[in-house]
């Protein structure tokens, strides 16, 4: 048969779309219905590949204003970039719906965030208590009690956590 595909310009540059057969695997899953809560730098919710998917939008980040940045973004296109609607790229699960939890915030020109352990751990336990199924951290930094703690309190309650891993930071 035919090899399913999508009319989004940036579909075949994805990795993911020829490594994962993205779209075959799409026939199965697109995510619908499930939470993914992003906890990262701000999320821009009306971005054409975005609007509509995000379901809540907070920020924990005291003392800055809630703001669309680029990693946060993109983290978020990554995974619910809607498919089929002749913009950008498609997301891993496009049908999600999206919890953007800023934790985070990028300087002007940077491309990285800077994130604080109290502002992490609001969201965390955000989400946490909001019982979102699916965690995801595209953060790396020094091991952290508090977060430790709510990390393992998510793991308990079923929630899959999904998170960056450097391994100049582990300690074995």
């Amino acid at each position: 048969g035919a090899v399913p595909s999508y009319n989004d310009p940036l579909f075949q540059a994805e990795t993911a779309a020829r490594v994962w057969r993205l779209a075959d695997l799409h026939q199965l899953s697109t995510g619908r219905g499930v939470g993914v809560a992003i906890i990262d730098s701000g999320i821009e919710i009306n971005h054409p590949d975005l609007a509509g998917q995000v379901a809540v939008n907070r920020n924990f980040v005291s003392g800055r204003a809630n703001t669309a940045e680029p990693h946060g973004t993109g983290v978020a296109g990554v995974i619910a970039a809607k498919s089929d609607n002749g913009v950008g790229i498609v997301g891993i699960a496009p049908q999600a719906r999206l919890m953007a939890l800023r934790a985070c915030w990028q300087e002007p020109g940077s491309t990285a965030a800077i994130c604080d352990a109290l502002s992490l751990a609001k969201a965390l336990y955000f989400a946490i208590e909001r019982k979102a199924p699916i965690i995801n951290l595209s953060l790396a930094g020094p091991t952290d009690h508090l977060l430790s703690e709510l990390l393992q309190i998510g793991l308990v309650h079923g929630t899959a956590i999904v998170a960056a891993y450097d391994p100049s930071l582990s300690d074995g």
